[in-house]
């Protein structure tokens, strides 16, 4: 279904856009409870981007809300 989270798929890409543009690297943590439509949402942003040659990486959060940053930093660095 094309519709659902159509807005949230075209802010990805105008990101992918803008950081394929001018080189600048971006980040866009994608949260929501189970059955929301990330994954589907996600694989909709990989398809419509090939041209970008983007790179997607996953990192399975177990922090609170209150410790997203301090998580993601230890695990990207």
């Amino acid at each position: 279904m094309p519709s659902i989270h159509a807005d949230v798929s075209e802010a990805c890409l105008q990101l992918l856009g803008q950081v394929a543009a001018t080189g600048a690297r971006r980040s866009l943590l994608i949260h929501g409870p189970a059955g929301s439509g990330k994954t589907h949402t996600l694989a909709r942003v990989r398809s419509a981007a090939v041209e970008l040659r983007p790179v997607f990486s996953y990192v399975r959060l177990a922090a609170g809300p209150g410790m997203v940053r301090r998580h993601l930093r230890r695990c990207l660095a």
